[in-house]
């Protein structure tokens, strides 16, 4: 924790930092389309051949993110629309019920 503090200062949010996580609003990463979908898709599409140099990666992720489409993206922000709405109807608690599809 003291080379986390030393790097991020006040800006922890830890069970051990001044933002304490159990104040963060719970399924939080939910509501942000690159942790429920984008890193996910990305992940699978960038190391499908394996690169082997960081040039063959960078190379990789450039290409998939052109080739995201434009309908792939306006989905991606309907359903983060959705979460936010069902986070809001729950009062920012878990969506126990909720099943998410990618």
């Amino acid at each position: 924790m003291q080379l986390v503090r030393q790097c991020f200062g006040e800006r922890i949010i830890s069970r051990y930092g001044n933002v304490n996580s159990l104040n963060w609003p719970s399924r939080s990463p939910d509501l942000t389309s690159p942790d429920f979908f984008l890193w996910g898709y990305l992940t699978e599409r960038v190391y499908v051949n394996k690169p082997k140099t960081l040039e063959q990666l960078k190379e990789n992720i450039n290409r998939e993110i052109r080739e995201v489409a434009p309908e792939t993206l306006a989905a991606v922000m309907k359903h983060v629309m959705e979460r936010a709405r069902l986070c809001e109807a729950e009062n920012s608690h878990h969506l126990k019920d909720a099943i998410f599809h990618k």
